[in-house]
């Protein structure tokens, strides 16, 4: 959360590399999947929805983020026919290469379904300073919400290739140096990467 995944993102979508975008499934899914939308009321209760059926991802996201039990719910819930979509998505293309773009890949266990892993990276106090700014959010609330995230230090651990977006190091250049080395090691063959 705040290091920056969306906008290396736009840049690999930029190349013609085709992204499929994890968070706005998971957003569609809760906004038009009836079976999500029951198991999540049953789950969250009538707060979860407004009046007009609505989800109310504020309510849903602090209910989650403040009961640990309820947020491995919520990621059993979802989590299954996001992989099944994302599975779907990427079969249907023929580019050398697709990615996935998610948080918590490695905390789920998704990052293993992928042929590579791409992370972004960022200073601690400049992903709240970003999250704050995007979401309004209390400087309090996103430390919570990034404290229940893996570590950046054991994250890289996993990395295939790492962005360094700390407000310094020019982003452009190192997707441009990622991009020519997948499409380097894809040769014919085609590869499903995660960041």
């Amino acid at each position: 959360m705040g290091s920056g995944k969306s906008t290396a993102a736009k840049i690999f979508r930029y190349l013609d590399v085709p992204v499929f975008d994890a968070d706005a499934e998971a957003r569609e899914l809760l906004e038009y999947d009836e079976e999500t939308c029951n198991a999540v009321l049953n789950l969250f209760g009538k707060q979860a929805f407004d009046p007009n059926g609505r989800p109310n991802r504020a309510f849903i996201g602090k209910a989650a983020f403040k009961q640990p039990d309820k947020l491995k719910e919520l990621n059993r819930i979802i989590h299954p026919k996001i992989w099944v979509l994302s599975d779907l998505w990427h079969n249907g293309h023929t580019e050398a290469y697709t990615l996935h773009e998610a948080a918590l890949l490695v905390e789920s266990g998704s990052s293993a379904h992928y042929d590579a892993l791409v992370v972004v990276t960022a200073p601690w106090t400049l992903k709240i300073d970003r999250v704050a700014v995007r979401n309004g959010w209390s400087r309090r609330h996103i430390m919570e919400r990034l404290k229940q995230q893996m570590k950046q230090r054991e994250l890289l651990s996993y990395a295939d290739y790492v962005i360094k977006n700390d407000g310094k190091s020019p982003v452009i250049p190192q997707v441009l140096a990622i991009h020519k080395g997948i499409l380097a090691k894809c040769g014919r063959t085609s590869i499903r990467s995660a960041f």
